[in-house]
């Protein structure tokens, strides 16, 4: 048997369900909210025009990189300062890497 949360939380059997439970019980648990629509831990990304993380992806961004575009990009809503000696921490990274390639 198939158990449907939405429905089980209003005490209704299939039977029992309107067209508008129905329909609200689908998008719950057919179409999840996608992984940009949702965030653990905050919400210092969701008012952005683009997630950092979609800017990364798009332009094939390595690890520091990313990092540094993720604190600068947050640091006014969640770490502040310690955001800011993050990103600057990963340039550090970085800067060492292209010295020592040298």
């Amino acid at each position: 048997m198939i158990k449907y949360p939405v429905l089980e939380e209003q005490e209704l059997s299939l039977n029992d369900v309107t067209p508008e439970q129905w329909d609200a019980a689908a998008r719950t648990h057919l179409h999840p909210p996608s992984a940009l629509e949702k965030q653990e831990g905050g919400s210092h990304y969701k008012n952005l025009k683009i997630q950092p993380i979609e800017y990364i992806q798009a332009n094939k961004l390595g690890y520091e990189q990313g990092n540094v575009i993720k604190y600068v990009t947050r640091y006014n809503e969640k770490g502040g300062v310690e955001d800011l000696l993050k990103a600057i921490h990963y340039i550090e990274l970085m800067i060492n890497d292209i010295k020592e390639r040298r």
